[in-house]
């Protein structure tokens, strides 16, 4: 066997260094290892068994891959049994050892040849290694330091004449479609020097925050740069456990809603708001991108697993939880069940497990920083035992999320779900609307005017939906539907809105028109309807009958809405009168409180709506039957 140990003492924390130490795809490739083959089986106890192959300086190579072991940030390694070439196995371990303001990068490498004759070649082989590591130990110095964009970027001649001439026209267009200059020439700049690797699944949040951009700047720049033909958009089916793209498509008429994870050997359904995530690559036409892999199992392809052990049969393991609080749990691909545990103040101090294909896990657990978990693998096989965050990353682009945006929605028109298929979203907000006495207008401006002063009515709502990051699902008579990921968002443009209005009334001699605004919050499900991405279920049917409840110039909420932080926070940074009532929705057994918001209005104390009704002669109760939204049970 031949083993080495080495070190290279580099500025910053391991918690600081660790997103790039424990990132082994991009390891791998920056020491030049070869790209490599996998081959993925199940595993009759669960999970896969992965094996891998190359050529290795010309000599075919292959072995069985024991899964990565990790701690974070403290430590990874990795063991591999070869079955061709010229080792017998390979053993790396990285340890990152505090020391002050540094971080010593401790390696050790054994490596045994294959026969005696081959220790020669395989003594090459470690010396190759230890140089790419030092190359990647003054990479990680640059990441510390914060040049992200200096560190992991290549020369700008990989780009021929001709793409480099349309990524500088197009780069222009986008220039003049109102974007910054400095924001265009930062994605010109990663388009054309950043790694294949940095390339392959372009996330705008991550871009963003690496630039110190504004997300939603970034993701509208995007989009539009896909319209032009800069980038190219992929929607990843992404597995709940491991978190990888298991399938990629650039349109949702292609999504399926049953999905199967090779790599962790399971079946799931997708759904918008976890399963289905927007990522971003250059186009063809200006960078072909090599999407080779280079590593399949190390922390960095799951940044959301904190520890990864196998634990031999017998085997017992402690591990210490400095983490940040929050949601993790414990599993095992080879148990049935999960461990759920709650990371933070006030909880034990220890938690003993002992797993087994035949033990009960036991329920949720609250367990304090700092606290030990102990584990015991009582079965005769080796376990694999992870600890992951629950949580997902806030810097992914969902789908539930992006289809909500009227920019995306204006631009991207044909991206639909098959007929068929159906997708699941846990929460959003919706804000129904309807103009309150058309009837009467119509009766008293006449049809053109009216018709005018409707479509008036329509361009605000409009502006001030997008305005505020929401989309117009459809319209509905003088109603509009529109639909937010952020029910805080939902608050402002209802509160948005009527101001609006109210601006629109005082300022034109126009009889005033008046607007009836509700808002629900809730899980739905999204589908394709009449060639356009659509939502339904009791959310949607609550929304539409909370809208029905409003009297004009106001904003209905249910409690839903108001046990939002953001939604609170909308409400208290305006004047607002509140008045809380229960009713009984059509449909719906069970009384409804709701609350009812209104702006001071500028026109006086009566409503300009029933002005409006007086001045034509009809009565209210007239205007209401006439109304062309009031009287519709529900958007379907």
């Amino acid at each position: 066997m031949i083993t080495q140990r080495w070190e290279f003492r580099v500025p910053g924390t391991p918690e600081q260094l660790w997103p790039f130490a424990g990132d082994t795809e991009r390891f791998n490739r920056m020491i030049r290892t070869p790209a490599v083959t996998y081959q993925e089986a199940p595993d009759p106890r669960g999970g896969i068994q992965l094996g891998g192959s190359f050529h290795l300086k010309g000599i075919p190579t292959a072995w069985h891959e024991l899964p990565y072991e990790w701690r974070e940030p403290e430590e990874w390694s990795v063991r591999r049994i070869y079955t061709k070439g010229p080792m017998a196995e390979f053993f790396l371990r990285l340890r990152l050892l505090r020391d002050g303001e540094f971080t010593r990068l401790a390696y050790d490498l054994e490596l045994t040849p294959r026969a005696p004759l081959l220790t020669p070649l395989v003594s090459l082989i470690a010396s190759s290694l230890r140089a790419g590591t030092k190359q990647f130990a003054e990479r990680l110095e640059g990441w510390a330091a914060g040049r992200f964009d200096r560190v992991f970027t290549e020369p700008l001649s990989q780009l021929t004449a001709v793409p480099r001439e349309r990524l500088a026209s197009l780069s222009a267009e986008l220039v003049e479609r109102g974007f910054a200059k400095s924001l265009v020439e930062r994605l010109a700049a990663h388009l054309a020097t950043a790694p294949d690797y940095d390339l392959l699944r372009i996330r705008p949040y991550t871009v963003a925050d690496r630039w110190s951009a504004d997300r939603r700047d970034v993701l509208t720049l995007f989009l539009h740069a896909t319209r032009l033909g800069l980038l190219e958009m992929s929607w990843d089916l992404v597995c709940p456990e491991c978190r990888g793209a298991k399938e990629r498509t650039d349109s949702l008429s292609r999504l399926r809603g049953d999905v199967h994870c090779s790599s962790c050997n399971i079946d799931f359904k997708a759904n918008f708001d976890s399963s289905v995530e927007l990522t971003f690559r250059p186009a063809p036409a200006i960078r072909k991108v090599d999407a080779q892999h280079f590593c399949a199992g190390g922390p960095g392809n799951t940044p959301h697993r904190v520890f990864q052990q196998l634990l031999g049969p017998g085997a017992s393991e402690s591990l210490e939880l400095p983490m940040e609080p929050g949601a993790y749990r414990l599993r095992s691909p080879h148990l049935a069940g999960q461990v759920p545990l709650n990371l933070g103040s006030g909880g034990d101090g220890e938690l003993a497990l002992t797993l087994s294909a035949g033990e009960v896990l036991p329920p949720e657990h609250s367990l304090g920083l700092g606290g030990t978990l102990r584990l015991q693998n009582a079965d005769q096989a080796p376990l694999l035992v992870i600890l992951e965050r629950v949580a997902w990353a806030d810097d992914i682009v969902r789908a539930s999320a992006v289809t909500a945006l009227q920019e995306f929605r204006d631009l991207f028109d044909s991206q639909i779900l098959a007929p068929g298929v159906e997708m699941g979203i846990s929460r959003l907000a919706f804000l129904f609307s309807d103009l309150k006495a058309s009837t009467a207008m119509y009766a008293i401006m006449g049809d053109a005017p009216a018709f005018a002063l409707v479509q008036d009515h329509f361009r605000i709502l409009e502006r001030e939906v997008a305005a505020h990051r929401g989309a117009i699902v459809k319209t509905i008579g003088d109603a509009i539907m529109a639909v937010f990921d952020d029910p805080g968002d939902c608050a402002r443009a209802g509160l948005a809105i009527q101001q609006a209005i109210a601006a629109f009334n005082s300022g034109s001699n126009r009889p005033p028109i008046s607007v009836k605004l509700g808002a629900h919050l809730g899980p739905v499900i999204a589908v394709s309807l009449n060639e356009r991405l659509d939502y339904f279920g009791t959310t949607v049917n609550v929304a539409a009958r909370v809208q029905g409840e409003a009297h004009g110039d106001d904003l209905v909420l249910t409690t839903e809405m108001l046990a939002d932080p953001g939604v609170r926070r909308a409400l208290s940074s305006m004047p607002l009168t509140r008045e809380a009532f229960e009713v009984r929705l059509k449909g719906l057994e069970r009384p409804y409180p709701l609350t009812r918001f209104q702006l001071p209005s500028p026109l006086g104390p009566d409503r300009p709506a029933e002005r409006l009704v007086e001045r034509s002669g009809l009565r209210s109760g007239d205007a209401k039957l006439g109304s062309r939204q009031d009287e519709q049970e529900s958007p379907q």
